[in-house]
């Protein structure tokens, strides 16, 4: 099973209110079972400026970080969803 490593910040928040939950690393396995999280478009300038994209999970909560971080593994125009280990 191949593994993938992201090594950027992710920010979590909760009903819009962002806490100071921050890690370094975010890790998920391919076909693993996670909960699957949406991408949405963000435009949250004051966090990031190159085009942000957020996560939102089942329970929630939203990841924002930097799509050209993630786009040395993905093609983030042809990603419809990922499965994403949550931290917490």
């Amino acid at each position: 099973m191949q593994k993938y490593s992201f090594d950027y910040y992710i920010i979590r928040c909760k009903k819009d209110k962002f806490s100071t939950n921050i890690k370094p690393l975010m890790q998920f396995e391919k076909d693993k079972c996670y909960p699957i999280l949406t991408l949405v478009p963000d435009k949250h300038e004051a966090i990031y400026t190159n085009k942000p994209v957020h996560l939102i999970n089942e329970a929630g909560y939203k990841i924002l970080f930097n799509p050209a971080q993630l786009e040395e593994f993905f093609d983030t125009n042809s990603v419809k969803f990922i499965k994403f280990k949550l931290f917490g």
